[in-house]
């Protein structure tokens, strides 16, 4: 359960969790976003079970880094990759976001080997899986998002 001043992430972002408000007859979440002090955003409290979760610990963090090795990549098929990339990313979970980072970035690099280019369907979904995950470490981390992605590559190298 989120409390007043917990810090949660919503589609992607890190927020900061302010207040219950209610507007004719609807209870919302208001939440302050931390990336951009001035937005605030207020969220159903109806639809927050889909949109909303507690932000990862740094012990999370690590745990889940330490797992990504072993998450599996997606059998998409080249017609229907969006549409796959899409679910996986509504769901919001870490593994299924990383397993379309993982999918998109064999995909490049098969590729590349045949000096093709990329799909702009992969380098779509690259672009909003990426944003997905690495926001959250780099605040975790306390960094900016270049460095949360070398972070986590230099530490599951490690």
């Amino acid at each position: 359960m989120i409390s007043v001043g917990m810090k949660i992430v919503y589609r992607g972002d890190v927020y900061i969790f302010e207040d219950i408000e209610l507007k004719d007859d609807v209870e919302y979440y208001k939440l302050k976003s931390i990336a951009e002090s001035n937005l605030t955003t207020r969220v159903p409290v109806s639809m927050a079970n889909k949109h909303i979760r507690e932000l990862l610990t740094r012990e999370e963090l690590d745990q889940l880094i330490a797992k990504i090795p072993n998450i599996p990549t997606l059998e998409v098929d080249a017609k229907n990759k969006g549409a796959e990339y899409r679910e996986k990313l509504s769901t919001g979970t870490h593994e299924d976001i990383i397993s379309v980072i993982k999918t998109i970035h064999l995909r490049q690099v098969d590729q590349a080997t045949k000096k093709k280019r990329v799909s702009e369907t992969d380098r779509v979904y690259m672009r909003q899986a990426e944003h997905l995950f690495y926001n959250e470490v780099a605040y975790i981390i306390d960094k900016n998002l270049i460095t949360a992605k070398e972070y986590v590559t230099k530490t599951i190298e490690e």
